[in-house]
C-alpha cells in the first residue's frame, strides 16, 4: 500500500473520527453502544509504515535554530520531530508488533549531528526515514505465543 505523503492536512483532520480501532480489532465494553467488532481481517503495518511512525515519534529532522545554544551554552543542535525536556534528546521509543518487541534507538552523537539545516527536504530525501529505521531498530524479544 503506497503512503500518501501529500495528504492535505485539513481534509485529513475533517475526515478523522474519534473511534480508533485497528482493522480487524474488537472492543468489548460493558457500556451500551461502545462495543465494536471490525468486519475486516487485521493487516499488520508494513516496514515503511512502521518506519514513518518511528520517525514521527523521535526522528532527526536536521539542525535546530540555535538561539538557545548561544544564550545558554548548549552544544546540542539536533532537531527532532518530538520535543524533549531542556532539549536533552533523551527520547527512547519501544514498540511492539506481531513479530516482537523493539527498541528504536538514537544514533550515537558522532553520527547524529546533522550536516544540513533541513534533513528531509525532497521526495528523494524521504528514503532516509526507512534507512534510519533499518539502522536504528533493535529487536529485544521475538514473537511469543503470549504476545
Amino acid at each position: 500500500m503506497p503512503i500518501d505523503f501529500d495528504a492535505p492536512l485539513f481534509k485529513t483532520m475533517y475526515r478523522r473520527r474519534t473511534r480508533r480501532f485497528p482493522q480487524g480489532g474488537k472492543l468489548l465494553s460493558r457500556r451500551a453502544g461502545l462495543n465494536y467488532n471490525s468486519k475486516e481481517q487485521p493487516v499488520p503495518l508494513n516496514e515503511q509504515e512502521t518506519a514513518i511512525l518511528c520517525f514521527a515519534t523521535s526522528g532527526i529532522t536536521g539542525v535546530t535554530v540555535e538561539e538557545i545554544r548561544h544564550l545558554l551554552g548548549h552544544l546540542t543542535v539536533i532537531g527532532r520531530t518530538a520535543a524533549s525536556p531542556c532539549a536533552s534528546l533523551t527520547l527512547h521509543l519501544f514498540f511492539s508488533n506481531d513479530e516482537g518487541v523493539f527498541y528504536y534507538k538514537t544514533d550515537s552523537t558522532d553520527e547524529i549531528i546533522p550536516k544540513r539545516r533541513v534533513r528531509i527536504r525532497t521526495l528523494e530525501d524521504r528514503k532516509e526515514i526507512l534507512e534510519d529505521y533499518k539502522k536504528n531498530t533493535i529487536k529485544l524479544k521475538g514473537r511469543s505465543p503470549f504476545f
